[in-house]
């Protein structure tokens, strides 16, 4: 188990090297971040003053080394157009972006175990095929795209007199909650991840309708929606 988890550190490690030098690469070595600000171009003189306060005009193993030491003390360096440090806005913007992954993360946990445990019931039926089906489709269509469709059915929708779907584009002087504006996005992304989740709980639910004791609760003759709905789900993970 050590050796499994050393191993795995490690390729995080490595991931992570080659991501953020790749990054570095693409963004110095073949690009100029500093050639333009929105429609206006940087003059040279200022390109060249800016690269130097930057440390741009140093090798680019130099500059990585030092990226890297500067990203384990959390100094993340300052962002150019609202000259504000990096980590500040980071900061600012991850309760939002937590609270996006969380709910987000709940409807696909809740979602996909429901149908999960429908396409089990139904095993090898036509139920299970398009639980199935669709879940995989919808994973394989591009995120994007996925959040184009849910705003398109579900914008404007309200649910028993609440705007829970603002209509997107908004009109000028409509002003929306946090839950309005978290909704549409949370759903697009546990929607788009049901896969996983429909798949492992669809194959932890056959497994569990076979067990011993699921064949004793029937034996005694409960009702298959109490077996299903109550027995089975605690052993599923």
């Amino acid at each position: 188990m050590g050796r499994f988890l050393l191993r795995r550190t490690a390729q995080a490690i490595l991931v992570l090297l080659v991501t953020t030098f790749g990054s570095l690469v693409a963004i110095t070595e073949w690009g100029n971040p500093f050639r333009m600000v929105g429609d206006r171009m940087i003059p040279p003189e200022q390109q060249k003053m800016l690269n130097e306060a930057f440390g741009l005009d140093k090798p680019v193993f130099v500059r990585y080394l030092d990226f890297i030491g500067k990203l384990v003390t959390g100094d993340l360096g300052i962002d150019f157009q609202r000259r504000r440090p990096v980590f500040d806005l980071l900061a600012e913007a991850a309760p939002n972006s937590l609270r996006l992954a969380l709910t987000a993360l709940l409807i696909q946990a809740v979602v996909g175990v429901a149908l999960g445990m429908i396409a089990a019931r139904y095993h090898r039926s036509f139920v299970d095929m398009v639980i199935t089906t669709c879940s995989i489709v919808i994973t394989i269509v591009p995120l994007f795209v996925l959040g184009v469709l849910v705003r398109d059915t579900l914008s404007g929708v309200s649910v028993f007199g609440w705007a829970a779907f603002p209509l997107i584009p908004r009109s000028l002087g409509i002003h929306t909650t946090w839950l309005q504006n978290l909704i549409l996005p949370a759903i697009t992304l546990g929607v788009g991840a049901l896969a996983f989740t429909v798949v492992l709980a669809r194959g932890a639910m056959i497994e569990v309708l076979q067990a011993d004791y699921i064949r004793t609760a029937r034996a005694k003759g409960l009702s298959e929606r109490k077996v299903v709905f109550k027995h089975a789900p605690p052993a599923t993970p």
